[in-house]
């Protein structure tokens, strides 16, 4: 196994059941901690979610719990709300994810598929999926609201199916959970999940009640989409690169990362060309939707704006950082 310092993870080809966990890498190679210092020395916040997610995980079942109560309350006396197609709707994005979440698992453990890549599936879909289908969907203001809500308690629930308990008495959650458990993170990738994920429905779901009240509600899915190909394609497109030696490889270059301490992390140009040119496509697919003024604002800030904001995101927090920012700067061009 080759571990690269860089963001843009880079690792062999073996399957999953053969990767190591870190600790054990830790024992073997403790030159790491030169090459890697967040490996040896992580995070406390992450480290407290570490020692007590027992006790985090009840937790997160009763607020779960509560949270399913006062929706149903909410949604049982709002006004001509459509019942019947609200959960559908919710019943066809949970077998998705979970479908989507088994197929990928299976292939990282059956067919050698890199997490790098799977995982970046795995929290695109989480965040987009359920916002996509509701885009389309003929919702008034307050229908919106119910909707999203649905959506942060049913990721919800999913996060809780691929806890270690469950994984430990159910093999298929195990192979659902192997979809996004990457290497160098054995024993956080969880809590990064449940800290990344939830806080981006919430950030996508509180922003599109604002663009619906805008009257800008078309341009819902424009973050979405700047993080799910910019950032979302920066880490295979890099690591495709490397494995191919264009051009010398990767060409490498360090930053720091927001409320991160001292920890320096090292980025790839191609990583952050990619994130670029991400987003300016995603701005690009609303083109007719826009203004002379509104598309030269687009076009002008939010690519750049998301790529140098992609440089200095926080550690596990770079897809709700870059989401807020992004509906912030979506948000500012429906004033235009």
């Amino acid at each position: 196994m080759v571990l690269s310092p860089r963001r843009d993870f880079v690792m062999g080809p073996e399957k999953y059941a053969e990767q190591k966990d870190i600790g054990d890498l830790r024992k073997e190679d403790p030159c790491l901690l030169k090459e890697d210092p967040c490996l040896l020395k992580e995070d406390p916040c992450l480290l407290f979610f570490k020692q007590n997610a027992p006790a985090l995980i009840g937790a997160a079942l009763i607020l779960q719990i509560c949270f399913l109560g006062t929706i149903c309350f909410l949604t049982a006396t709002t006004q001509q709300l459509d019942a019947a197609l609200l959960f559908l709707s919710l019943l066809a994005k949970t077998v998705f994810l979970t479908l989507l979440l088994y197929g990928t698992g299976w292939c990282v453990e059956n067919r050698g598929w890199r997490v790098a890549y799977t995982r970046k599936i795995i929290h695109v879909a989480f965040f987009a999926v359920p916002f996509w289908f509701d885009a389309h969907m003929p919702l008034s203001e307050e229908e919106s609201v119910i909707w999203a809500l649905w959506n942060i308690n049913m990721v919800g629930w999913i996060l809780l199916l691929i806890t270690k308990p469950v994984r430990r008495l159910i093999p298929i959650v195990q192979t659902m959970y192997a979809s996004s458990d990457r290497p160098e993170d054995k024993g956080l990738s969880q809590i990064y999940a449940w800290i990344q994920i939830p806080l981006s429905i919430v950030i996508i779901g509180g922003f599109s009640v604002v663009l619906r009240v805008m009257g800008a509600a078309k341009w819902t899915m424009i973050p979405i989409l700047a993080v799910a190909i910019g950032d979302g394609l920066a880490e295979p497109v890099a690591v495709f690169w490397e494995d191919r030696k264009w051009f010398g490889g990767t060409h490498k270059y360090r930053t720091f990362g927001l409320f991160s301490g001292d920890r320096v992390f090292t980025r790839s140009i191609e990583g952050s060309g990619t994130v670029f040119v991400g987003t300016l496509v995603s701005v690009l697919i609303y083109l007719k939707t826009m203004s002379d003024g509104q598309l030269i604002f687009f076009v002008c800030v939010l690519p750049i704006v998301i790529t140098i904001l992609e440089m200095v995101a926080p550690h596990s927090l770079d897809n709700p950082f870059l989401l807020f920012f992004g509906y912030l700067m979506t948000c500012s061009a429906a004033l235009i």
